[in-house]
Formats: C-alpha cells, structure tokens, sequence
C-alpha cells in the first residue's frame, strides 16, 4: 500500500521512506536526439574484475596470515627455532589444559565482546524505531564484524549492516542505526587509547618504529570520526579541511579523479552528520552505546592477556602487554590487509617472542589469540550469512512452486 508519504511494508507493516520524485526527473533524458546505448556488457565485465581481484586480494591476506602461523609452528616444533627450553606439541597443548580456566575466561570474554556489539545495534535500533529487537541486533552485529575482517581496513561491515537492517526497519532508521553505531565505536577507540598509547611509547622493550607507526595509525584511525564530529559542529571548517586534504592527496597522485572523489567523501561526510545529528538527540542510547564500545576496548585487549595467562605466562610478566596489544591494533590500522591479516600475527610474533617462545608457546599465542578475535567472527557471520542467503532460496523456489499451481 502506498499513500503520499511512502511506502508500507506488506510483512511488518512499516513505513519505507520515500525519496520525493522531481518532475525534471521524470522527463529527463526525453529529448529528440538520438540516444547511444550504453555499453553495460563492459560496464559488467569491468565490475566483474574488480570484484574477483578483491576476492584475490583478501584470499592473498588469509593466507599470508595463515602462513605465518604455520612458520611459527614449523619454527616451534620443528627444530628450526634457537630457543633452548623447547617442548613438544603435545607438552604446549597439555599446558593449555592444565591452564584452561584462564582460556575458558578468554571465551567467556569473546561472548560479552559480541553482546556488545548486540547492544550498541539495539540501543541505536530502538532510538530511531522504539522496537525492541535482540535477535536482529545481535545478527546485524554479527553480519558487520564478519565483513570488517574480511574487506580491506576492516571497514566493510556498514554497507551489509545497512542492507540488512533495511529489511527489518526504514531504510533511513537501518541509516541512522548502522552510521551512529560506527561511529560511537570509532569515537570511543578515539578517546580510550592514547593513555595506553603512552605507556606503550615509554616502555623500554619498544622500538621506535614501533612508536611512530602505532601514532601514525592513531592519526588514521582517529581522522574519520574527529572529522565527522568537526562536521556536526562547524560545517564550513570541516569540508575546508576536506578538499585542503583532497587536494593534497592529488598532488602526490594517490588520487585520480579529484571532483569524484570530493563528492563522494562528502556524501559520506554528510550521512554520518545526519546520524550523528538524530541520534545526538537521545542522550540514553548514546551513554549505553558509549559504555558498551568503552567495555568492548578492554575486552578486546584483555583477550590476548588471558590467552597468555593460558599459555603458562605469570601474572607478573603481563605488565605493559595491554598497552602492547594496543599498539599492535593501531600499528595495522594503516594497512589494507582484511582485519590486518598476516600484519597482526607478525607484530606479535616481533613483540612477544621474548615473552611467549622460552616457554614453547608462542604457536599456541598467536593461534588462539587471533582465533578468539578474527577468525571466530568470520566462522559465526559466515554461517548467519549462508543460512540467510539458503534461507531466501527456498523461500523463492516455494513461492514459484506456489505460483505454478495457481497457474
């Protein structure tokens, strides 16, 4: 059914908001001059090819990644290390059993982290809809990590988030939510971590390459939020800062297309502003979406620290690992890798070779670790998105099976 205003959703009823239709829109293009057929088998084609080389790309990471594990492992248990207190593989996984209080706390860690993504999702979602919908929340959480760590800079999730919400709210709720949830998450990342930062610097056993890379990422990392929050307050100040950087960028050539670039970094500029803007004025979603990004800070670099404790490292030896692991998380924000694939596992190995490989350990480190924080994410969204994706086959083989018989 559709009134003046938009459109209703057959299924839930809703209301999707309508983008108003100009009549210069409706004639455009009715001209008498002949028109030339656009070439969309090779618009095709070259999609086509981007999209594989990026599947080429990301499978390339992966593998990098795993590869560097497999190395750690062969270096470990194969004789090839120089360390002197070697062990045996089944002596490290008996070290983890005999430590597997310390690993279960790990896991238990790893459901509150993805409770809070939940919770971010729900309390933006009830903002802008005022619909209390967990099961929804927690799979749009779970559908963007799945993309975060499988999309260069890890910041792919939002599209699909979006995509998704959209089938259950407004498209301009499932805009707002999705926008404003990133944003909070971002901004809180922003604010929490230069004090560890800091530690990290001061610390003895940090290189100074170390330092600068890990500052350099924090100035990446924390540029799109600072901005958008630049945006919100002076506007004019905000897009000035844009182009002088676009222009920039120019010059050094990392950018082709000047104008389309600008208009497309402004667009995105200004959909995070409107969700800033709506969400800005519910002041409990954002104190709940705050408070859950603040915990899921601690928990995602509390995580490593217990799979240490796991891996037979005293307490007493894990001063400075927090703000390591900090580090270690900022140092490949300015990397294309897919949730720093292949980057994460060789800063840890450089890191805490010293702390993990006397004990045998350091195999045992870097996979469980980088299990509980990247790959367990990328096992769950891809279950939820192939059951998702099974599930809308079915459901049209069904329908055509329905629609046959009335025939």
């Amino acid at each position: 059914m559709i009134d003046g205003k938009g459109e209703e959703d057959n299924i839930t009823g809703e209301k999707r908001e309508q983008f108003p239709v100009e009549t210069a829109a409706l004639t455009a293009g009715i001209t008498d001059e002949p028109k030339v057929a656009p070439d969309v088998g090779g618009e095709q084609k070259k999609a086509g090819s981007k999209a594989a080389f990026k599947v080429l790309v990301n499978v390339l990471f992966l593998l990098l990644s795993a590869g560097i594990i497999a190395w750690i492992a062969i270096s470990e248990f194969g004789g090839s290390s120089d360390n002197t207190d070697k062990v045996t593989f089944a002596a490290a996984a008996q070290q983890v059993i005999d430590n597997r209080m310390w690993l279960l706390f790990a896991v238990l860690m790893l459901i509150v982290f993805a409770l809070c993504d939940m919770g971010k999702v729900l309390a933006m979602s009830y903002s802008s809809t005022k619909r209390f919908r967990p099961f929804v929340a927690y799979k749009a959480g779970a559908i963007g990590r799945y993309y975060d760590n499988i999309t260069p800079f890890g910041a792919g999730g939002q599209p699909f988030q979006i995509h998704y919400l959209s089938q259950k709210m407004s498209g301009g709720a499932a805009l707002s939510t999705v926008l404003a949830t990133f944003f909070i998450q971002q901004m809180s990342f922003v604010l929490a971590a230069p004090t560890f930062l800091v530690f990290a610097s001061l610390e003895e056993t940090t290189p100074i390459w170390t330092t600068v890379i890990m500052w350099i990422g924090y100035v990446f990392f924390a540029a799109v939020p600072i901005m958008i929050l630049i945006l919100t307050l002076k506007e004019k100040t905000a897009r000035k800062m844009v182009d002088i950087f676009l222009r920039m960028l120019k010059k050094l050539r990392l950018i082709r297309d000047y104008d389309k670039t600008a208009a497309k970094t402004h667009k995105f500029l200004d959909d995070y502003k409107v969700a800033v803007t709506s969400v800005s004025k519910n002041i409990p979603a954002i104190i709940i979406g705050f408070a859950f990004s603040i915990l899921q800070f601690f928990l995602y670099f509390w995580i490593p620290c217990t799979v240490m404790l796991a891996c037979g490292v005293e307490v007493g030896a894990l001063k400075g690992v927090f703000s390591q692991m900090v580090a270690i998380h900022f140092m490949v924000a300015i990397l294309p890798s897919p949730g720093g694939a292949g980057a994460s596992e060789g800063t840890f190995y450089i890191i805490f070779k010293e702390l993990l490989a006397p004990l045998g350990m350091l195999f045992w480190g870097v996979t469980l670790w980088r299990f509980l924080i990247f790959y367990f994410f990328i096992i769950q969204g891809f279950i939820i998105v192939l059951v998702r994706t099974v599930s809308k086959s079915v459901a049209k083989v069904r329908m055509s099976k329905q629609i046959g018989k009335l025939r």
